[in-house]
């Protein structure tokens, strides 16, 4: 009997220590998973647009690979500075956006050393070329994830921790102590205007994916115009969930994974079905089988879908926080 006991006493212990070092490093983690979550989106940002600025636009392999870093580079200060590095230190908006880019430059430098090779080495073709930015992503990579702990975001509590109390205070002491801009609007505005600008960043990035990966499925892949808008959309929308509902709408009601995953992803789909109307109406309806009408039939049709989810998540995902009763506004100001 006891012999049977011992391996379930090692598995608790095993279990009891596995524990603990989660325990011990869950913040990092915790933050390493965000960090890659909002590495990958740059680096899907990063792969289409470089993609479609040097076979569709024309241009040499550095210059669409910077434009496309620089893009990428927007999208990723905004997740770290709001969701991967929150807990962190804040030192300004202009001091950490000036070091944010100038770290990044580093790593532009860093990722565009594997393309340069390619020129003396004679590599042309498009997969070695992906080959050399997607190891140049990764070497620089493992430097902005240093950089950013070590001079953007540095460790301890966040300035807002602090400035709560005495904004709060100023709330109490009269509308006149309060900046300008944040006198003449309201709070309401305010979180409509921050919320509208998190859901653009992250519809921008499904975009990215949504329009890049449509057009190299169809036109590099050989993929049907309504099966590559279909998969480009399926890999959009596990992106579009995971910054909607951990960033844009985190202040909102939250209900289980399943329940919000199942909701979102039907919404999705009555949104690709605009999408895919478009697409139909100019392929084989108007009979449009060019690259232009092409494109703009999926232009239009992500754009309709856009404000179509927009309007859903806000009324069936994620509902607005219920009004606080009066009574305990009450007891928490007294």
């Amino acid at each position: 009997m006891a012999c049977c006991q011992r391996p379930g006493a090692a598995t608790l212990g095993l279990v009891a220590r596995v524990r603990a070092l989660y325990a011990r490093f869950r913040n990092l983690i915790h933050e390493g998973a965000r960090f890659g979550v909002v590495g990958f989106v740059g680096l899907v940002v990063t792969e289409g647009v470089t993609n479609l600025l040097r076979y569709r636009a024309g241009l040499d392999r550095l210059s669409s690979f910077a434009v496309a870093s620089v893009i990428a580079t927007g999208i990723t200060f905004i997740g770290s500075r709001y969701w991967t590095y929150r807990h962190r230190a804040r030192t300004g908006w202009g001091r950490e956006t000036a070091v944010f880019f100038g770290v990044n430059g580093i790593g532009v430098a860093i990722s565009e050393a594997p393309v340069g090779l390619t020129y003396p080495l004679h590599l042309d073709g498009g997969l070695s070329y992906n080959i050399a930015v997607t190891g140049g992503i990764a070497l620089a990579t493992l430097f902005r994830y240093w950089s950013y702990k070590t001079w953007v975001w540095r460790p301890g509590a966040t300035s807002t921790t602090t400035a709560r109390p005495a904004a709060a205070h100023q709330q109490s002491t009269g509308s006149r102590w309060l900046p300008r801009p944040v006198g003449l609007l309201d709070a309401g505005f305010r979180r409509l205007g921050l919320e509208l600008a998190a859901f653009s960043v992250v519809g921008a990035s499904a975009f990215v994916v949504t329009d890049a990966g449509t057009f190299m499925l169809h036109f590099q892949g050989g993929v049907g115009p309504l099966t590559s808008n279909v998969i480009a959309t399926a890999a959009a929308t596990v992106i579009a969930y995971a910054g909607n509902r951990h960033w844009t709408f985190r202040h909102r009601q939250r209900g289980a994974m399943t329940r919000d995953g199942t909701l979102f992803l039907l919404l999705n789909v009555a949104a690709l079905a605009i999408q895919l109307a478009c697409l139909g109406v100019s392929t084989f309806v108007l009979g449009l089988h060019n690259k232009l009408p092409y494109e703009i039939a999926v232009v239009t049709g992500v754009g309709l879908a856009t404000l179509f989810r927009y309007w859903s998540y806000r009324t069936w995902v994620w509902k607005a926080q219920p009004p606080v009763p009066q009574s305990r506004r009450t007891a928490f100001s007294s």
